[in-house]
């Protein structure tokens, strides 16, 4: 398989259809918004203090030819036999985001082939709530996130424009606006 994807990318689609249509078919530059930016300097300062404890691994990059699918894992634990990775996303959330799961679920993948190992479960944190998820991750789940691989390469390959979010909060902030408001 030739064309790969990422982790980030099944998150982005959750989010929004056509965010993986404008990096990839319409190759549209985007600039980073204050969100985005912010998470990638927490992310810096999270593994920084968490290498320091010891324990988990950090930033795992991993890839699988067979899925087309690529991804960094923010940290994983190996607990008694058993590897648990974890996604720390940055926000207020009450309860977990679907695209947030899926990413995980991604990430659940991508370590299953390299470990050779079942992944069953995996932690979502959002620091800024103080809010520490542990959720299962499904074989319903892990299906879901090869089914959205394979929409995102029908949008890729045949250059299929998906229709807007229904949910127009979504567009505030987005750094795609402008970009999206046009087709």
């Amino acid at each position: 398989m030739s064309v790969f994807f990422t982790a980030e990318d099944v998150r982005q689609y959750a989010y929004c259809k056509r965010k993986v249509y404008f990096r990839y078919v319409l190759r549209a530059r985007v600039k980073p918004t204050v969100k985005m930016e912010r998470g990638r300097e927490e992310h810096l300062k999270l593994e920084s203090r968490r290498k320091r404890s010891g324990g988990a691994y950090f930033s795992m990059y991993l890839f699988s030819e067979r899925l087309g699918l690529a991804g960094v894992v923010d940290y994983l634990k190996y607990e008694g036999g058993e590897v648990i990775p974890v996604e720390v996303k940055f926000g207020r959330w009450e309860r977990v985001y679907s695209g947030h799961y899926l990413q995980l679920a991604a990430h659940a993948l991508l370590l299953e082939e390299h470990f050779g190992l079942d992944v069953v479960r995996g932690v979502i944190e959002y620091p800024d709530g103080e809010v520490v998820r542990e959720v299962k991750i499904t074989e319903k789940v892990k299906l879901k996130v090869i089914e959205v691989l394979s929409r995102i390469r029908r949008i890729v390959l045949e250059e299929e424009v998906p229709p807007p979010s229904l949910n127009a909060s979504k567009c505030e902030g987005c750094e795609a606006y402008r970009v999206c408001r046009g087709c």
